[in-house]
């Protein structure tokens, strides 16, 4: 799917998702039917942790997105993600979505 969008004058075509990803939690499929893939491309040090709570305001499919994380610490080796991309592309958008749970 593309979608093409203009804002003050500038527009912008954007492709398909490249990569969907769960940090701190496991593959799933989304209210509107997307798939995320388990948390992976990280590096450094960094651990996953999840609550169980429900927040009233996300759809139930997609609960897990927002109780599930991956967190580094603040000293070396920091946690990082590195997302493979095909060459060529002259520029990405990046979404993130977050959500304090700790």
């Amino acid at each position: 799917t593309t979608t093409t969008t203009t804002t003050r004058g500038t527009t912008t075509t954007v492709g398909s998702m490249l990569h969907r990803i769960n940090c701190g939690g496991p593959a799933f499929i989304d209210s509107l039917g997307r798939q995320w893939s388990a948390d992976s491309f990280f590096g450094g040090v960094g651990d996953a942790y999840g609550v169980d709570i429900t927040l009233p305001s996300v759809p139930a499919a997609d609960q897990i997105l927002y109780t599930t994380e991956r967190f580094g610490m603040q000293t070396p080796p920091y946690l990082t993600y590195n997302f493979p991309l095909p060459s060529g592309l002259s520029a990405v958008r990046v979404r993130m979505h977050f959500a304090e749970i700790f």
